[in-house]
């Protein structure tokens, strides 16, 4: 079972199939799950830049096209472009956020596409 986010009415639900189409059960969203490549799991220290202001985050996981960060500060709006920069893994790229969430009042997680 995973737990999701709904896109359109951002109510909370889970499902036990990741891949593939999946439908809210609130308001029955269509969501298209493209996420095809295998995420692994690191929390790697790293820098991101946004409108030309370096900001520290986490990666808490990454694959060939995608990373999910937790940074301190407002959560990042759907769409913003980011240059990444973790150094460990030589990854030096843009990332477009694709989801973004409010973890409490002074962290934020968002998901990126890397461009």
């Amino acid at each position: 079972m995973e737990l999701r986010v709904c896109p359109n009415c951002k109510k909370v639900f889970y499902i036990a199939n990741a891949w593939g189409h999946i439908i809210c059960p609130h308001c029955k969203y269509s969501i298209y799950e493209r996420r095809e490549q295998e995420r692994i799991s690191e929390s790697l220290r790293f820098t991101f830049t946004i409108k030309g202001s370096r900001r520290p985050a986490t990666l808490a996981d990454y694959s060939r096209h995608g990373a999910r960060m937790v940074y301190r500060g407002s959560a990042l709006r759907v769409n913003t472009i980011v240059d990444i920069d973790v150094n460990r893994l030589h990854i030096h790229r843009k990332g477009k956020v694709v989801w973004t969430k409010k973890i409490n009042s002074s962290r934020s997680v968002s998901g990126l596409m890397l461009l």
